[in-house]
């Protein structure tokens, strides 16, 4: 079959990964030919690009179950975290309001021996 031809007439198989055979365009440089080319890889890749739609997975294009139960988990995590450094930040706060201070008894500073 002649590329040319069949690229004029749609038939947009004719375009192949492999050089050689009747899949040869002939003429590369005409303005039609170019023109026949760019249709039929538009044609491809929209055929590509679009072909999950066919497969019966495809229709359901939702999070997948195990994913939704991991994001609530962060978030669970999260919240408990938030709701933890509250409760550090109002108990600090009532400390300080009482006038409540923690002191530290240091330790005296150690001797170097003379062994």
């Amino acid at each position: 079959m002649n590329a040319d031809a069949a690229l004029a007439n749609g038939v947009d198989a004719m375009l192949s990964t492999y050089a050689g055979g009747p899949n040869v365009v002939q003429d590369t440089e005409a303005a039609s030919s170019v023109k026949y080319m760019r249709q039929a890889c538009k044609n491809v890749m929209y055929t590509v690009v679009n072909s999950w739609v066919y497969e019966e997975d495809g229709v359901d294009t939702g999070l997948p179950t195990w994913h939704k139960a991991v994001i609530g988990a962060d978030v669970a995590v999260g919240v408990i975290v938030l709701g933890l450094c509250v409760l550090v930040y109002w108990k600090y706060r009532k400390d300080s309001a009482a006038g409540i201070k923690i002191e530290t008894k240091s330790n005296p500073p150690m001797r170097a021996s003379r062994d």
